[in-house]
């Protein structure tokens, strides 16, 4: 496919994950022409990071330690002087921090949820 349409494939970018739940690891090995694929157990794709195991706590506390930072450095600079009403505060958060802390939640956060309803 890549030759037919000439496209060109970063070797060193590109890794190969498997997903499991329990168990050996899988060793499957792929290959790019003679070249093997390098295969990890987590990989970070768009800011989240994807673990062999389905599981995205690295992630949750990734966002929630980014959220907290943002939070105190809007804090104070909300507490420096400006006399800022609560619902300046309330938009400030929706714009700034709820974002970060939501990143990606539509793909972490089914899997979460997932796994607590079994």
């Amino acid at each position: 496919y890549t030759e037919k349409w000439i496209l060109d494939i970063n070797i060193d970018k590109t890794k190969t994950l498997t997903f499991q739940r329990y168990g050996k690891r899988i060793t499957n090995m792929f290959h790019i022409g003679n070249v093997d694929i390098e295969q990890v157990n987590k990989y970070t794709y768009l800011g989240i990071t994807f673990d062999s195991s389905g599981c995205f706590t690295s992630v949750e506390t990734e966002l929630k330690a980014k959220a907290i930072k943002a939070t105190f450095k809007l804090s104070s600079a909300l507490n420096s002087g400006l006399n800022a009403s609560y619902g300046l505060h309330t938009k400030l958060f929706d714009s700034i921090i709820r974002p970060i802390a939501r990143y990606g939640c539509e793909v972490w956060f089914p899997m979460k949820y997932k796994k607590k309803s079994r």
